[in-house]
């Protein structure tokens, strides 16, 4: 769970310009998490790593996912969610750990709560 009380405490988000160039340059094409390896093709990391430029600079971004049941529709949503959460880190932007917890099991309530929390924090 992100702790919003202390989620500025010796952090302030930036951008790494440098980190950024290096990720446009050579985008990783796997990333490991607890549940496993992530593979993600050069094109996507790109995108999420412009995007992120892009929200730096306060533009909106978004991602839809459709389909029928079974379609894969939640196993993407969650590995983009780590992608975004791996590049937004790698790029200053934000500094807390990536757990499932936080998006299944019922913490909607937490996350909303932080969602408020934050919502007075400018995004610098």
């Amino acid at each position: 769970m992100i702790d919003v009380e202390n989620y500025y405490n010796d952090f302030k988000p930036e951008f790494n310009k440098e980190r950024y160039m290096e990720l446009m340059r050579d985008p990783p094409q796997y990333l490991e998490t607890e549940q496993g390896t992530i593979s993600i093709d050069k094109r996507v990391m790109k995108s999420v790593v412009g995007g992120c430029r892009m929200l730096w600079k306060e533009f909106d971004r978004n991602h839809i996912y459709y389909g029928g049941e079974g379609t894969g529709k939640s196993h993407t949503a969650f590995q983009h969610a780590f992608v975004w959460w791996w590049v937004l880190n790698e790029l200053g932007m934000i500094n807390y750990e990536f757990t499932m917890e936080n998006i299944i099991y019922g913490r909607i309530k937490h996350m909303m709560a932080a969602f408020d929390r934050y919502s007075e924090i400018p995004f610098v």
